[in-house]
């Protein structure tokens, strides 16, 4: 249900490979390492770290052979990006294109699925979108209230790794209705993060309508590492700062959460 990205990959046939590295961009083109996979291992990684619901993300590949040696920065996989789609209301659907790097356009079709009574029960609603576009309007959108919608896509490409044939990539669900409160998720989404990356602390500073937050970080497995709560006067920005000298380089996920609006920020440990 969107709370992460799931990736699979097709195993080269060779025999000195001891495993996968799986790399997510941090910044343009700068790749963080998230984990490793042996070879022998399901040929999947699932990233807690990620939301899915807030942006889309690019994922690379590397191998490490049976002598420890990670392969060369020319010898990385192509890149391959999420499908992130919005709800921009009345029905209109807006989504990011799934890319390949180097394939061009890799995509045949989108297909937009329709869960009318958020039920889990996801029917298809469009014919083939070409797959050079990404936006669809539901003109039935005002009978389903409580709707979630999804994008899918066919493509002339296929992948067998060791889990199931997959010939399609999923996009994050999303609701008909924005999430409500006396917050907005934009409102908090103006909560600003520093130094970025860091090294021995962070400030996460938040905007003077917050009073109450509860502010989580995760490692790139989505393991909980810090939970603190900030009360504020609510009448000034508040500062808060988290002690980062002990937290293992790599990419970390910062939840803030307050009057049931969300936003999730990324934060690199150097």
């Amino acid at each position: 249900m969107s709370t992460h990205t799931i990736i699979y990959w097709e195993k080269p046939a060779v025999l000195d490979i001891d495993s996968f590295r799986v790399y997510r961009e941090v910044t343009t083109n700068v790749y963080g390492y998230l984990a490793s996979v042996y070879y022998d291992s399901l040929s999947e990684y699932h990233d807690y770290g990620a939301d899915p619901n807030g942006t889309s993300y690019k994922y690379k590949l590397t191998v490490i052979d049976s002598c420890g040696n990670e392969s060369g920065a020319t010898d990385w996989s192509n890149f391959h990006s999420t499908i992130h789609l919005q709800n921009l209301g009345n029905g209109n659907l807006q989504w990011t294109l799934y890319d390949i790097e180097n394939a061009g356009n890799p995509v045949t079709y989108y297909r937009v699925y329709r869960d009318d009574n958020n039920t889990g029960n996801f029917l298809p609603i469009s014919s083939t979108v070409p797959g050079g576009n990404s936006t669809f309007t539901d003109v039935n959108s005002a009978l389903y209230s409580n709707a979630n919608y999804r994008v899918d896509v066919a493509w002339s490409i296929s992948c067998t790794p060791t889990r199931v044939s997959v010939n399609t990539t999923r996009s994050n669900i999303k609701h008909t209705s924005m999430v409500t409160g006396i917050l907005s998720n934009t409102e908090l989404s103006s909560a600003v993060i520093y130094p970025n990356p860091a090294n021995e602390y962070v400030n996460i500073e938040l905007p003077a309508s917050i009073q109450n937050a509860t502010i989580r970080i995760m490692n790139s497995i989505g393991q909980l590492v810090v939970e603190q709560t900030v009360v504020t006067a609510g009448n000034s920005k508040t500062i808060k700062e988290i002690n980062t000298s002990t937290f293992a380089k790599g990419i970390y996920t910062i939840v803030i959460e307050s009057n049931n609006a969300k936003t999730f920020k990324k934060l690199v440990i150097n």
